[in-house]
């Protein structure tokens, strides 16, 4: 009896130690021209770059990455590939023959990944 109250002590101990998950959330925005071959693609993590800062810089080097695509397909399965789901599109003519789209994405990072900053400071 008292291995099995140690073993479950331990393991809720284990359990509460568990690293919180902090979900954060970016844009992939697409524009074209009709009878234009190529798409022009960008990415936006928020005005405050403070809430989308990573202790490993190398995910936001990555991420940039989707920029050189010129397919929207490439870009989702290279958004798909980094492990960002996708939440929600949009689309719109934005002005005469251009058109956009508009790609929101997720994913969940440990906080220990998170270079933390209260939103309310």
């Amino acid at each position: 009896m008292k291995r099995i109250v140690i073993t479950l002590f331990f393991a809720s101990l284990a359990y509460a130690s568990s690293a919180q998950k902090v979900e954060k959330f970016c844009e992939i925005s697409t524009t074209w021209k009709s009878f234009n071959r190529g798409v022009n693609i960008s990415i936006d993590f928020g005005k405050d770059s403070s809430l989308f800062s990573f202790k490993d810089k190398t995910i936001k080097k990555k991420l940039l990455l989707v920029t050189k695509y010129t397919s929207v397909v490439d870009a989702l399965n290279y958004m798909s590939a980094l492990g960002w789901s996708l939440v929600n599109t949009t689309s719109y003519e934005s002005s005469g023959s251009t058109y956009r789209n508009n790609f929101y994405f997720k994913k969940a990072f440990d906080e220990a990944e998170i270079n933390n900053k209260n939103p309310e400071d």
